[in-house]
C-alpha cells in the first residue's frame, strides 16, 4: 500500500461522519497536506492584491508551479463532482406494448 493511499484512508476516518460535504470541499480533499498549504499561500497572495507575475516571484518557480497544478486538479474534480448525470431522467406516459413484445409476453407481461 502506497503512503499517499495510506494518508487518503485516515483523511477519510478523520472526517466527521453524517455531516454532507459541499463539493467545493470534496474537490480539495483530493490535495495532500503539502499542496494544500501551497494553494492557500497563493490565495492569501492574489487576495492581498498582487498580481500572478508578482506572486510567481514570491513563491520561487517550482512552488508556484505546483500550486497552479494543485489548483487545476481541484478545479477538475469539482467539475467532475457538479456536472449533470449523463442520462436525464426520464418522463413521460406508459406506451402500449408492441405486437411482437405482446407475442413474446402475453398479455400479462410473463415470457411464455
Amino acid at each position: 500500500m502506497s503512503f499517499a493511499g495510506l494518508e487518503r484512508r485516515v483523511a477519510a476516518l478523520e472526517r466527521p461522519s453524517g455531516i454532507p460535504q459541499t463539493p467545493e470541499e470534496a474537490a480539495l480533499e483530493i490535495l495532500n497536506d503539502n499542496e494544500t498549504g501551497l494553494v492557500a499561500e497563493f490565495v492569501a497572495l492574489l487576495k492581498s492584491g498582487h498580481s500572478l507575475e508578482e506572486i510567481q516571484q514570491m513563491m520561487e518557480k517550482e512552488s508556484f508551479m505546483m500550486a497552479v497544478d494543485a489548483i487545476e486538479r481541484a478545479d477538475a474534480e469539482y467539475k467532475r463532482l457538479t456536472r449533470p448525470s449523463a442520462r436525464p431522467k426520464r418522463e413521460g406516459i406508459l406506451l402500449e406494448p408492441t405486437p411482437a413484445w405482446a407475442e413474446l409476453y402475453g398479455e400479462d407481461g410473463e415470457e411464455s
